[in-house]
């Protein structure tokens, strides 16, 4: 370590200037670096969800799993306005469809109204700028948006983070730092180290929003404690020394600190490395940039602090003031004489925290604290797509869907334009004459008509289809004289039974025509407007069909043509052409979907159980591959993972903790003891969670609980080394005494600025984004705790285990 304290000590200059101007031109990579606020990108490539997401965006051209939604409400509204409003937001080429109701509470609910707003296909841009021409538009107005469209979120501020972590630093470290000057050194170094992390995030090309906007926070309340212990320990060095050769208690600065420093970061970087294991990859995206942020401040501290603290020695020295030290004799004595009862209370508190914890519910979304669904339940809605193939096949999967209360509607092509009916119920449907979609069932199918009596066929035109203006060639031909000349031939066929061909020849007409008169007859049946129900088919058509062939061919046929009006042509031709817009919505080249609303809660167990059924019937019933997307799709997907992950995570980190306490110390107990410190700390933490709220979003839970166990781990790693230091010269009770009052100062500085940054930002947050404010609560709560027991535990502990602790050492 001397050769590397003197390289260090001879290049200070160097080092500094390189770390500086590598901090400047960071500041421009920091741009370059793009930010990703889609959370699907961090699903594992294995994910269904994920997979179905891209199959949807290149099926149907890059939609929103249930559409592109925005939930727009108006907070004490004049119910005497919502008539305008609702016709002003008809009025925006952007909106599809306007879902709104009057006289529903779903849509007007305690002076508050809620338009649902369906967006055409935009790009995010192009939704950002939607959502920013709606908030001009309804100025004045107290209004609330929420939805998959971007813009919707509030843009954060980074003041919010930088000022009040800036103003908690400088009250902290004016109080505990020995100089007034001090804290202008930590800031230069701790601002050059974070510059550095931040713009070489550039070498990921893209980081999470949630890494973006706590990682610098993080960076800062993890590894400030390196800076300090780094000049206490200068302070000391020169101290010891009684030397104005400030060079060499650098050097021992350097020398003497470096392995307390690098192991209290390398447990942080180790801890932050366990998230890399998650198959959520957003773990891994925070993981890493905040291990390379600690890396760095650890670079950081042997590179900068020692040219910066040189520089202004004399002015340190100059601008010294008291400093608030707390004396822990006191609790040192009553922690020495009642370490057992402390034993006996921390093994119950330790079962208790562990029963109390395993009720806490995990969430895996941020719907509950969306500001429209606490005003209004909102509707839960999912995708179902499948291969084309399996469509005959799906009317299965609507039966079961149609069995829940919960499912309110569903739209899919078998039943909406693709479903099936036959020519009575299309007429029905669509307010036409039985005998016109009877005609255009015959054409489509291209039946065949039953042969006719010549004298039933005869009575019928006579009697029918004479007066009828819209057979004009058939009037035409009773009126002139060609039945007469050929009566000899007719009375031979009086009582024959005539095909369309036969007629076709007799009436010296189109075979064409012969055939449609065959069907009318067959249809009319005696009444030309009411054709008896033995004529209907058995054959069925989709509406979408049906009006296809009307529209395109049925009514191309001269004959027919007379029986459509213009303008009632042209309003089946626009129903048409919105049919077909419906089914491009539910049909592509080779998937289909089947989109269903329902009033499940987003997550809750009964939402999962529904849709475990549904897997269940999807797998009897479709033959080839499908998803399910939705709201609901990732919470449930996760929920069948992530359990199992965070137990395998956990084991993992208290491993390796356990590992670095054991070579630390060369010692099982030591490391057995901190392995049931920090898991307790864990366990308390995450028990007062579940007593406080009943659930917790699993990103703050894994994360929480990884920096939580960094930091007991270094405070318990710091206190250890001080015991086993004292107990050289000391008896156990004075030992205990001693290596508190020791370790108090860095640890009170370290926990009172990681436990009052995150817990003043995390409350800031909370109105502005949940998902940061739970990460940082829960790290302020639980490094509290951990605090705690560091304090008023583990030394009892240590105490209680003494003789296990140090049998291999010399200390008798």
């Amino acid at each position: 370590m001397n050769k590397f304290a003197s390289v260090i000590l001879k290049s200070r200059k160097l080092l500094f200037t390189i770390l500086a101007i590598f901090a400047v031109i960071c500041v421009h990579l920091m741009g370059q670096v793009q930010i990703n606020s889609n959370i699907m990108a961090y699903l594992p490539t294995d994910s269904r969800v994920r997979q179905g997401v891209v199959v949807m965006g290149q099926e149907f051209g890059g939609q929103n799993p249930a559409g592109t939604v925005l939930h727009l409400v108006f907070q004490d509204i004049e119910f005497e306005k919502l008539t305008t409003i609702y016709e002003q937001l008809q009025t925006f080429e952007q909106i599809e469809d306007v879902v709104f109701s009057f006289d529903d509470t779903r849509h007007v609910l305690n002076n508050n109204a809620l338009f649902t707003l369906n967006l055409e296909n935009l790009t995010r841009g192009q939704q950002r700028e939607f959502v920013s021409i709606l908030n001009e538009s309804f100025f004045g107005f107290n209004i609330e948006m929420s939805g998959n469209v971007a813009g919707v979120e509030i843009e954060v501020n980074m003041t919010l983070i930088i000022a009040p972590t800036i103003i908690i630093l400088i009250i902290i470290l004016f109080f505990m730092c020995h100089s007034w000057f001090e804290p202008i050194i930590f800031f230069i170094n701790i601002a050059i180290a974070v510059l550095i992390n931040m713009g070489t995030n550039i070498i990921f090309g893209e980081i999470s929003e949630v890494t973006g906007m706590i990682a610098g926070l993080l960076q800062v309340v993890l590894s400030m404690d390196y800076s300090i212990i780094f000049l206490n320990r200068y302070r000391y060095e020169k101290s010891v020394m009684q030397t104005e050769d400030h060079y060499e208690a650098m050097k021992n600065t350097i020398k003497n600190s470096f392995s307390t420093i690098s192991g209290i970061s390398f447990t942080t970087i180790v801890g932050m490395l366990m998230l890399i294991f998650m198959t959520f990859t957003i773990g891994r995206d925070i993981g890493l940039v905040i291990a390379k942020g600690v890396f760095i401040s650890l670079l950081c501290v042997f590179g900068v602090m020692p040219a910066l603290v040189l520089w202004f020695d004399k002015l340190i020295d100059k601008t010294e003031k008291p400093i608030l030290s707390l004396k822990m004799d006191v609790v040192g004595k009553y922690g020495y004489k009642g370490r057992f009862a402390v034993f006996a209370v921390f093994i119950v508190l330790f079962g208790a925290a562990f029963l109390v914890q395993n009720q806490l519910e995990i969430n895996y979304s941020e719907i509950d604290y969306d500001p429209v669904h606490q005003m209004f339940d909102l509707e839960n809605s999912f995708v179902l797509l499948y291969e084309n193939v399996d469509e005959v096949n799906i009317n299965g999967v609507i039966d079961f869907l149609e069995t829940f209360d919960d499912v309110i509607e569903i739209f899919a092509f078998a039943n909406t334009v693709g479903q099936q009916f036959n020519e009575v119920e299309i007429a029905y449907a669509l307010e036409m004459e039985e005998l016109l979609t009877g005609l255009v069932f015959r054409n489509y199918f291209n039946i065949e008509p039953q042969p006719v009596n010549f004298g039933s066929l005869t009575h019928f035109l006579e009697m029918q289809v004479m007066h009828q203006g819209i057979f004009a060639d058939f009037i035409d031909l009773f009126q002139n004289d060609a039945p007469e000349t050929q009566n000899e031939q007719m009375q031979n066929l009086t009582v024959a039974r005539l095909t369309s061909e036969q007629i076709a020849q007799m009436f010296e007409i189109d075979e064409i025509m012969a055939f449609q008169l065959l069907h009318i007859y067959h249809l009319s049946s005696g009444n030309f407007f009411a054709p008896s129900e033995n004529t209907t088919l058995t054959y069925t058509l989709s509406m979408l069909d049906f009006m296809n062939y009307l529209v395109n061919e049925f009514a191309s046929i001269p004959l027919f043509a007379q029986m459509m009006d213009e303008m009632v042509l042209l309003q089946l031709s626009e129903a048409y052409s919105q049919m077909s817009e419906g089914m491009q919505m539910l049909v592509s080249q080779n998937y289909s979907r089947l989109m269903f609303e329902t009033t499940f809660a987003f997550e809750s167990a009964v939402t999962f159980a529904f849709m475990d059924e549904l897997f269940d019937v999807l797998e009897q019933n479709l033959t080839r591959e499908f998803f399910v997307l939705g709201t609901s799709a990732m919470p449930h997907e996760m929920n069948q993972t992530f359990p199992s992950e965070l137990s395998f995570i956990t084991l993992l980190t208290t491993i390796a903790f356990f590992i670095v306490t054991a070579i630390t110390f060369k010692s099982f107990a030591v490391a057995i003891i901190l392995a049931i410190v920090i898991q307790g700390a864990v366990f308390i933490t995450m028990g007062v969670t579940a007593l406080e709220d009943g659930a917790i979003m699993f990103l703050p839970l894994i994360i929480a609980q990884v920096l939580l166990k960094s930091r007991v781990i270094d405070y318990g790693i710091l206190y250890t080394a001080n015991y086993i230091e004292s107990r050289k010269t000391y008896g156990i009770k004075d030992a205990m005494i001693d290596a508190l009052n020791h370790s108090i100062d860095t640890i009170l500085t370290s926990g009172l600025i990681i436990v009052l940054i995150t817990f003043i930002v995390g409350l800031i947050f909370r109105s502005v984004n949940v998902a940061i404010s739970e990460i940082l609560l829960l790290i302020a709560q639980g490094c509290f705790v951990g605090i705690i027991l560091s304090v008023f535990i583990l030394p009892s502990l240590i105490a209680v285990f003494d003789k296990f602790i140090i049998k291999n050492s010399k200390i008798q």
